[in-house]
């Protein structure tokens, strides 16, 4: 799917690691982030290297939810969680440059 997607918007081929660590390095450069939110974004990364994407529905799921789901990790992210994980989405897919 990844593949089609890639050739159906003219983007560069590139692999699920690699466009997971572009859209990271994104996230890790909008903002000082405290240490608690650093860990629970290395966790995302490393969930979103085993999915196509993380929505708002999969921190309700396991290994989120034992952790209080969205609505603790939303204020663990001033409220802003929505935001970030549309901007980890929206960054997967974008061309470079």
């Amino acid at each position: 799917i990844s593949y089609i997607r890639t050739l159906a918007m003219g983007s560069t081929l590139l692999s699920k690691e690699e466009r997971t660590k572009r859209a990271f390095k994104q996230i890790w450069a909008m903002k000082k982030w405290t240490k608690t939110q650093e860990k629970w974004l290395q966790r995302f990364e490393s969930q979103l290297l085993k999915e196509s994407v993380i929505q708002i529905e999969d921190l309700n799921q396991d290994p989120f939810d034992e952790a209080g789901g969205f609505d603790r990790l939303n204020k663990i992210f001033d409220n802003e969680l929505t935001s970030i994980v549309n901007t980890i989405n929206d960054n997967l897919y974008k061309e470079s440059g």
